[in-house]
């Protein structure tokens, strides 16, 4: 590993995510110069102990912050007014158990992953922010794995980060499990792989190109990025 900048930073560019081929090329990241962006700060009427994600929607601010009634708070992007909460707590249909959820916008759709039914919901656009209930058009369960994180899907098959025994997962258009990827990225120092596979399951960043070609996953322990394709 080299350290460019005093950053431990480098990617890792996979010839594959499937066993079959599993060799690493070492790629040095170039670090251009720094930007200075002036954040905005949002002001709001609704306030929030925490918000834990924040996707942007259209003219649509979402975000993954617990009000008591639902996981989802939905802001204007423009004024900051407050539209209403989604994923609204309860057992019925489009309600949610708890606020352990996963959120991405692909394309035209709205994907929640529920981390404690391993299922995930796919909502068209117009539902998820017309709808005072959205119902799901599409539900993926997954098998094999009883818990992921970080599920996306990644040219017609879905990827997802297990929470026991592999690093990465992937499944069929229908939740099928079809194989696994098991090799950890090299830290600087000699780990056993009982701590890898928790530093790289647990302490970890992974999100899909836009385009959804490949996917990158960060591991904050080391500070390994690694560029994937299936």
């Amino acid at each position: 590993m080299q350290k460019i900048s005093k950053l431990l930073l480098v990617t890792i560019l996979l010839s594959s995510c499937t066993s079959g081929k599993k060799q690493y090329s070492y790629t040095p990241i170039e670090i251009g110069d720094a930007i200075f962006v002036t954040p905005e700060i949002l002001r709001t009427e609704k306030l929030h102990a925490n918000i834990y994600d924040l996707r942007i929607l259209d003219s649509v601010l979402i975000m993954r912050s617990d009000d008591g009634n639902g996981c989802f708070q939905l802001f204007n992007k423009k004024d900051f007014r407050f539209i209403r909460t989604n994923g609204v707590y309860g057992r019925g249909p489009g309600e949610f158990h708890n606020d352990m959820v996963e959120i991405k916008i692909i394309d035209d759709s709205v994907q929640i992953f529920q981390l404690q039914k391993n299922r995930l919901n796919i909502y068209s656009k117009n539902t998820f922010l017309n709808d005072s209930l959205p119902i799901a058009e599409r539900v993926v369960n997954f098998d094999t794995y009883r818990g992921n994180f970080e599920t996306f899907p990644l040219k017609g098959y879905y990827l997802s980060r297990p929470t026991i025994k592999t690093r990465f997962a992937l499944y069929n258009c229908y939740g099928q499990f079809i194989n696994d990827y098991k090799k950890f990225p090299k830290f600087e120092r000699n780990l056993n792989e009982e701590t890898c596979d928790y530093a790289v399951r647990q302490f970890c960043f992974t999100e899909p190109k836009p385009d959804l070609s490949k996917f990158v996953s960060l591991t904050y322990v080391g500070g390994i990025l690694v560029s994937c394709h299936i």
